[in-house]
């Protein structure tokens, strides 16, 4: 088990060649599936309407919140959906709510694809999320989909 834990460290953080927060090519081919497959992952990680009204644009409806509202990612950005603090990847869309057994087996099988067609991961978006103009806003995936809206992004992705 020890040489496994090893192992695994070897594989998601990487001295030579060290990628931005100190975490290998894999670890953001893995976030970029995270990302490509954000809204079918709302449905399965944000199940029930209190989950939806967590992950709202702005203010919550119980004051601040850090929830994700956008699809995007961060070196430390507790805005957005996936960040990697320190070279550990965290995935913050999942609520209470949520199976974790589903969730976590989904979680996996947004991102095989991607590993294996090593994919590009963008710039992070370091900027507090919340702080941003309409205009820029935009240009940004709204990680606060409705819950028809992300049952049919799950379709999609099937």
């Amino acid at each position: 088990m020890r040489e496994a834990c090893r192992t695994e460290r070897r594989t998601c953080s990487s001295k030579e060649g060290q990628a931005r927060a100190g975490s290998a090519p894999l670890a953001y081919q893995f976030a970029a599936g995270l990302l490509k497959h954000g809204p079918a992952l709302a449905a399965i990680c944000a199940p029930t309407v209190n989950s939806y009204k967590r992950l709202v644009v702005g203010r919550s409806l119980t004051g601040a919140t850090w929830a994700p509202a956008y699809i995007s990612y961060g070196d430390n950005n507790r805005s957005s959906m996936v960040r990697i603090p320190g070279g550990r990847l965290e995935l913050r869309l999942p609520d209470g709510a949520c199976n974790p057994y589903l969730a976590t087996a989904a979680v996996i099988a947004a991102s095989d694809g991607n590993i294996e067609h090593k994919a590009v991961l963008g710039e992070p978006h370091n900027a507090n999320l919340y702080e941003l103009t309409a205009a820029e806003l935009k240009r940004k995936k709204s990680a606060s989909c409705r819950e028809p809206r992300a049952l049919t992004a799950l379709e999609k992705d099937g």
